[in-house]
């Protein structure tokens, strides 16, 4: 089955039209993806850069900056074991990046996503909520629907310096990165028959912050083996 295999965290950037992620071990085959976070974000869109294209990058569904902070995927399947590091640009301002390595993912299958944007209202972590899958999308596309077995990632975004967390019994943690500008919240469960993905929900420390919520859909590999 489509598994996360490690996560690597790429050091905070405070400023920067340019932003260098650190991928993972990997093998040829393997899925590489990066989530990366901007503080603010404007209206340039995140993309990798001339070398990075070459390499075969390209990002994952639309974007679109909310509550102060964007965030976006990109995604490779990697050729070898030693993939370059790829370089981002965006926005002059905080960058925040992690890799997930997933192996066993189906290459000929469609990473299916949806992304909703959360939060500019709230009352901190009681009641500062947001469901990556609601019953209509912000990001242009409809609730998607995930194929057997999938593995479904889930991430949220947040300005402000806001501190994120999800409950365990919904969600196994991958990443959780904050700073004083931006933040982020990755984690995964398992898919199983086809269908709409649960709800999650994030809690943030901040008022009135946010940015993005994403679920990714990973299609399994034919014959992939159990997490």
């Amino acid at each position: 089955m489509a598994r996360i295999i490690n996560r690597t965290e790429t050091a905070t950037q405070a400023s920067g039209t340019t932003y260098q992620v650190t991928l993972g071990a990997h093998q040829s085959g393997d899925l590489l993806l990066v989530c990366l976070t901007q503080d603010g974000g404007a209206a340039t869109a995140i993309a990798p850069d001339a070398s990075a294209v070459t390499a075969g990058w390209a990002m994952i569904g639309t974007q679109a900056a909310f509550a102060d902070s964007k965030q976006a995927w990109a995604y490779l399947y990697a050729d070898s074991s030693s993939e370059t590091n790829p370089t981002f640009t965006g926005a002059n301002d905080d960058w925040i990046g992690t890799c997930l390595v997933v192996r066993e993912a189906d290459s000929g299958g469609s990473i299916l996503w949806q992304r909703s944007d959360w939060g500019g209202t709230g009352a901190g972590i009681a009641t500062g909520t947001s469901n990556a899958i609601a019953a209509s999308s912000e990001g242009g596309t409809t609730v998607i629907t995930a194929p057997e077995d999938a593995l479904l990632l889930y991430s949220w975004s947040s300005d402000g310096g806001a501190y994120l967390r999800c409950k365990s019994d919904e969600l196994i943690a991958d990443s959780k990165v904050n700073n004083t500008g931006a933040s982020h919240i990755i984690g995964h469960r398992q898919h199983g028959a086809s269908g709409n993905p649960a709800d999650v929900t994030v809690y943030s420390t901040e008022l009135i912050e946010g940015g993005n919520g994403w679920v990714l859909a990973i299609p399994n590999a034919t014959g992939g083996n159990l997490e």
